[in-house]
């Protein structure tokens, strides 16, 4: 009878430890909104534009493009999911990895006061982390890094809200 009020126990207090984390990282993706909405910069040659859209409580949509000389360059889809296992930021690109979504999760260690979002998949060719930075209510910095071919490798794409 001990034996079986202990297991009991154990299984409140692991059932209460999972749902406060669960609790946890849904706050945190609802602490991510300053990424809703529409992004761009332009400079002389292309035009980059990025834009969100909350889905639900658990998942933010997107896409981003590039654009030059009156042609798309480069197109995604884009999602910020929460999972069992955290929060992902999972892109679908044109033309690369037969246009599967690849997963790159939230390093939570690196999120500084929600302005700051950090995703890792060290298994990807490239990038391996993406970054986004959210400096000014007007502002994303996002930034795409990692080894490519042997060499480190950074891409950034600084962005400023419109409409």
């Amino acid at each position: 009878m001990k034996n079986l009020i202990l297991l009991m126990f154990v299984a409140i207090l692991v059932s209460c430890s999972n749902n406060e984390k669960t609790a946890e990282v849904k706050a945190n993706l609802k602490d991510f909104s300053w990424i809703l909405g529409k992004w761009a910069n332009k400079d002389s040659a292309q035009m980059y534009v990025e834009f969100w859209e909350q889905s639900n409580d658990s998942t933010y949509k997107g896409n981003s493009y590039m654009l030059g000389d009156g042609d798309t360059l480069f197109s995604e889809k884009l999602s910020l999911v929460l999972r069992a296992g955290g929060i992902y930021y999972v892109p679908v690109t044109s033309n690369q990895n037969e246009q599967k979504p690849v997963l790159f999760k939230l390093v939570k260690d690196s999120v500084v006061g929600a302005n700051k979002l950090v995703f890792e998949n060290k298994l990807h060719d490239f990038p391996q982390r993406i970054v986004y930075e959210h400096p000014h209510a007007d502002t994303i910095k996002a930034r795409i890094e990692g080894v490519s071919n042997g060499k480190s490798r950074v891409e950034y794409f600084p962005m400023y809200k419109i409409n």
